[in-house]
């Protein structure tokens, strides 16, 4: 664990919750990733006030323990992210039920979309990089796409309107 201090000697670049709430709240939709259960989880609550769950953000995990102390935002504004571990983060979900999974393109399939859409929860894909992932993404209606590659993407998504 680092102090806040010696993060900032590290990677002074990297800001703060507060910052990214002050800079971006109620402007782009977070996807806020939690690590470890926040310590403070009365601190973590008191920095989304000015925001509105499922409006303004969503929290988002590997490991639903994480999301312990902050029982009072509902469960359907957390979304459970998959790695390789797909079926039992699905099934983890449905079972809770949160709102959604996360997961790569590959991994979050037909079969686990229909699943999740049945239940009135929602799939978001990762690693879209190409036009056929984007194009396999748009084509399943899946509600959120994530990418490290937005310009590209984003010339791909313009590219199709123009059709």
């Amino acid at each position: 664990n680092l102090s806040l201090e010696s993060l900032r000697k590290f990677a002074p670049t990297i800001p703060t919750l507060h910052e990214v709430i002050t800079s971006f709240g109620q402007k782009q939709h977070l996807f806020i990733e939690l690590k470890a259960a926040p310590p403070k989880p009365e601190l973590f609550l008191q920095e989304l006030e000015p925001l509105s769950p499922g409006i303004d953000y969503h929290i988002i995990s590997l490991d639903n323990a994480f999301f312990k102390g902050i029982e009072c935002i509902s469960a359907k504004y957390k979304l459970l992210i998959s790695t390789t571990n797909t079926a039992k983060i699905v099934t983890e979900s449905l079972a809770n039920p949160f709102g959604g999974v996360l997961g790569h393109h590959a991994l979050v399939n037909d079969k686990y979309h229909q699943l999740l859409r049945n239940a009135n929860q929602k799939a978001g894909v990762g690693n879209i990089n190409s036009k056929y992932s984007l194009y396999r993404a748009i084509n399943h209606d899946i509600e959120w796409i994530f990418t490290d590659k937005a310009d590209k993407i984003l010339a791909l998504f313009s590219s199709l309107k123009d059709r």
